[in-house]
């Protein structure tokens, strides 16, 4: 009876492991700088994002969905770990034909939009894995300016149908 229970716990284990609840993680960075201003998000290697326990306060989503027949778009929000003065949220978008992307942040002093210049390059999408690359974006915000670099690779992105 015993080895049947213990059989029994140990295949329980193994689908929770496999099918259980997927968590979305993330590494890199993003990097913003204006005149008077340096924050942004430095994530270590996989740091749980969706949860309550992110690391240095940044919580996240990511998306992929459908965009006609063979193409997705790719959404990434990221909340929190710059502080009252750094870097609030960062929205990342892109489609994977190059056909449009788009970069928001948001700081203390307001919100910065990207110019043409601003472009948010999908690396790598596989499955719900997705790595992007934004460098020397100019983002404004009225007559402010500043730049984004971003570096960032996600697993567990949640894959729309």
């Amino acid at each position: 009876m015993m080895r049947r229970v213990l059989l029994l716990a140990l295949v329980c284990a193994s689908f929770a492991v496999g099918c259980g609840d997927h968590r979305l993680t993330a590494s890199g960075f993003a990097r913003f700088e204006s005149d008077d201003l340096r924050t942004g998000f430095e994530l270590p290697m996989n740091v749980r994002i969706d949860g309550d326990a992110a690391a240095g306060g940044v919580t996240g989503s990511c998306e992929i969905e459908p965009v006609g027949d063979e193409d997705y778009a790719v959404i990434i929000d990221l909340f929190g770990g710059g502080g009252d003065e750094g870097l609030r949220s960062l929205t990342l978008r892109a489609q994977s034909d190059g056909s449009s992307s788009s970069v928001e942040a948001r700081v203390a002093s307001g919100t910065y939009s990207g110019d043409a210049s601003c472009v948010v390059e999908l690396t790598d999408v596989d499955g719900d894995e997705v790595v992007v690359d934004v460098e020397a974006c100019t983002l404004t915000s009225g007559t402010s300016v500043a730049t984004l670099d971003a570096h960032l690779e996600l697993d567990g992105c949640a894959v729309v149908q």
